[in-house]
């Protein structure tokens, strides 16, 4: 198949509120990825926006890519990016890669490590190993949509740019499952960053 001239799109966005279950930012996740992958999966309520605002825009418009990327394509299968558990919440993660490789002008294969910032409540950096299991955590993310020919889903992924902790827990077990508060950001960290400077405490 030849590659597609249709961009895909890339939309910062907040995901607030997600009960931490899988933790790896201190140290990538290797076991299906050597160079390793930074990732968070966690719990959120059905209430939350995003799930709104996934169903009702990010995923029309991720339909909308794949149709002009591939045109001569039909019947393709939408795949969200969350789970239904059995208590009506969803189960969502987002990750990133550890090491992007890319090639330079002189055709030399070149190296960048990657890092997912954290930070604390006050938006003031966080050492990446104070974020647990049963932690309650804002993710920012870059929504990109994707496309699998072989079983023609089609969906949205979660690139993991940050991580704010919200509130520390004591384990799941013990966790109480929260109502989501206020709504997703299009707008890129650094410029949430200007927007909660001088403040004693916010959010992304």
């Amino acid at each position: 198949m030849a590659k597609s001239k249709v961009k895909k799109f890339k939309i910062p966005l907040v995901i607030k509120d997600v009960l931490a279950q899988w933790v790896y930012l201190e140290y990538p996740d290797t076991k299906w990825n050597k160079d390793g992958v930074y990732r968070v999966e966690g719990i959120i309520a059905p209430s939350n926006p995003i799930v709104k605002h996934l169903r009702e825009q990010l995923m029309p418009k991720a339909m909308e890519y794949v149709k002009e990327a591939n045109p001569n394509v039909k019947n393709i299968i939408p795949i969200e990016p969350f789970t239904e558990l059995d208590d009506g919440s969803y189960q969502i993660k987002a990750k990133t890669n550890a090491i992007f490789r890319f090639t330079d002008s002189m055709g030399q294969e070149r190296i960048k490590e990657n890092v997912v910032r954290v930070f604390d409540r006050n938006v003031k950096p966080l050492s990446a190993s104070e974020i647990h299991r049963g932690d309650t955590v804002n993710l920012q993310v870059t929504a990109i949509p994707y496309y699998m020919p072989a079983s023609r889903g089609y969906g949205i992924s979660f690139r993991l740019a940050a991580v704010q902790l919200v509130k520390k827990g004591d384990g799941l077990d013990s966790g109480v499952l929260f109502e989501a508060i206020g709504s997703p950001e299009m707008e890129s960290l650094d410029k949430m960053f200007e927007m909660f400077q001088g403040d004693s405490e916010g959010d992304f």
